[in-house]
């Protein structure tokens, strides 16, 4: 028996498109989605035993500005993480380019409630690692999506 050769093309794509979102940087966003409400909810949890039982329990003041602040972080997070999503599936460079800066800034914020804030516990330098370490490979990757993004495609050949 001989077998035909079949000229059917199963690709769905034309001779110009290439695709060049990143896998990598999609799934560490949605792995890091729950991750920050888990972060946000430790947080929160901390503050109120902070202000409860903590040692400094006359400063109410303090721990409400910084319970707003974390909700701010949590809201640029959720953002920070649907613009890259979007960028990444749009393949956008000025979007990507967006998502980057905001990285930056997310940075900023974790590095903040890592070292800086008014009382920190061995338990948020932990959380907030894990955080900075997120937004760090984050950080990395799209990087290189801006790279990819920024790369002209190169011509495929058709046989």
């Amino acid at each position: 028996m001989s077998q035909t050769k079949s000229t059917f093309d199963a690709r769905v794509t034309d001779e110009n498109s290439v695709v060049r979102s990143s896998i990598p940087l999609h799934s560490l966003c949605h792995i890091h989605r729950p991750i920050v409400f888990l972060w946000f909810t430790a947080e929160i949890l901390i503050f109120v035993w902070k202000g409860l039982v903590g040692m400094e329990q006359d400063n109410w003041g303090v721990y409400g500005v910084e319970i707003l602040g974390l909700c701010l972080t949590l809201t640029l997070e959720y953002i920070r993480l649907e613009i890259l999503l979007y960028a990444n599936l749009t393949e956008h460079l000025f979007y990507i380019l967006i998502g980057f800066i905001w990285t930056v800034l997310s940075i900023g914020a974790f590095l903040y409630w890592t070292f800086f804030q008014w009382f920190v516990l061995k338990l948020e330098l932990i959380i907030g690692c894990t955080q900075l370490g997120f937004c760090v490979f984050e950080l990395i990757l799209v990087f290189t999506a801006v790279l990819s993004f920024c790369k002209k495609p190169a011509k495929q050949k058709t046989n």
